[in-house]
């Protein structure tokens, strides 16, 4: 679907026509890179709650064994 105006001159066909192949590659590029989002999003759930669990608990873990050493008697 062209939107270039029918009663535009000869002269600035072209570049309107071109401006508006720029104008729908920029539609079609936006909508992959939001499809892509989606993707990245899943991963980041998939991977990065995991680690941030295992994280947690290996912090909770040195935590814990540090304050275990500190009360032995030396």
């Amino acid at each position: 679907m062209s939107m270039v105006p029918p009663n535009i001159s000869d002269e600035l066909k072209p570049i309107a026509e071109e401006a508006d192949r720029i104008h729908e590659s920029a539609l079609w590029s936006g909508q992959g890179q939001f499809e892509q989002m989606k993707l990245w999003r899943a991963m980041n759930m998939v991977f990065g709650v995991p680690a941030a669990i295992l994280a947690a608990f290996s912090g909770g873990t040195a935590w814990l064994l540090l304050r275990l050493r500190s009360s032995l008697p030396s």
